[in-house]
């Protein structure tokens, strides 16, 4: 009830800017024609006056549009607000595996809820279906999947993932690092330590994103070489140091604690992160063992 009554004062304070500026607009129409016809000149409209024509009309499709999204929404907004997940899931379950109406925020939705009420089957359903008709939306949320997999103990489903998804996701920014760190971090878990450690060391060097250049250095410098205290990492044991290092260098430039903190914050809202949740408060300090 609360959401068609923030809906309802949206829309009257959007419909009232919009007739403001329509009036204001359309109101300096006859003044300058008025003018053209008392001097003799041909009046010509101010250049402005088009220019606020085409804001008008933006504003008014920008209405009708958040209008139709949200009217369509409503029920996942009502569900969201009560924090009624078993609900949206089964909202969301309809929509897209039922009927098959996939989209990015759908999808985004349904894997974080599926994840929160540990619902895997449905998750792995939900996948196989993407899998099949929608690739690239597969790929694109393939590092969430994955990571869902290693929370629920299941390795043989994430090393499926990783391996269709490492094939095609190349064009989605962001995507390919956190399959790259879950290739590692599987070698880990199965105790293939220096193939772990070269792939942390890959990706300390030279990931893009922070916070898997940040986690990776820290895996090279401080959770393998502890798991095996050095013993049959042979050459790799420098590289990852090295690459240790460059990471730590590369994201303090980049941050400071406090930006860290909100990366690490925008970070835990996105499933592809559930591994490595508890693990960042380790790693801020690593990066900063005076905070």
């Amino acid at each position: 009830m609360k959401l068609k009554i923030l809906f309802v004062i949206l829309n009257l304070l959007f419909i009232a800017v919009f007739v403001l500026l329509f009036s204001a607009v359309f109101s300096v129409i006859p003044g300058s024609m008025e003018a053209g016809e008392t001097s003799g000149i041909p009046s010509e409209l101010p250049s402005g006056i088009y220019v606020s024509a085409v804001l008008c009309l933006l504003l008014f499709l920008a209405i009708v549009a958040a209008d139709v999204f949200f009217i369509k929404n409503m029920r996942l907004f009502e569900f969201l607000a009560a924090e009624n997940w078993p609900a949206l899931a089964r909202t969301l379950e309809k929509q897209t595996i039922g009927r098959g109406k996939f989209s990015k925020m759908n999808v985004s939705l349904l894997t974080e809820v599926l994840v929160l009420l540990s619902d895997y089957p449905t998750l792995q359903n939900l996948f196989s279906k993407l899998k099949s008709g929608k690739p690239d939306l597969y790929c694109r949320f393939s590092p969430d999947f994955t990571a869902a997999s290693i929370v629920f103990g299941n390795l043989e489903e994430a090393e499926k993932c990783l391996e269709y998804a490492s094939r095609n996701a190349s064009s989605f920014p962001g995507v390919k690092d956190w399959l790259d760190f879950y290739s590692a971090f599987i070698a880990m878990k199965k105790k293939s330590y220096e193939k772990s450690l070269n792939g942390f060391a890959a990706l300390a060097s030279g990931a893009d994103d922070l916070i898997v250049a940040a986690v990776s250095g820290y895996f090279c410098s401080e959770v393998i070489p502890g798991k095996t205290f050095g013993i049959g990492l042979g050459a790799s044991k420098e590289n990852a140091g090295a690459a240790a290092l460059s990471a730590k260098e590369r994201v303090l430039q980049c941050c400071s604690m406090e930006k860290w903190n909100k990366l690490c914050v925008g970070s835990r809202k996105r499933v592809r992160a559930a591994v490595i949740g508890k693990t960042l408060i380790d790693v801020r300090a690593w990066l900063f063992p005076a905070g």
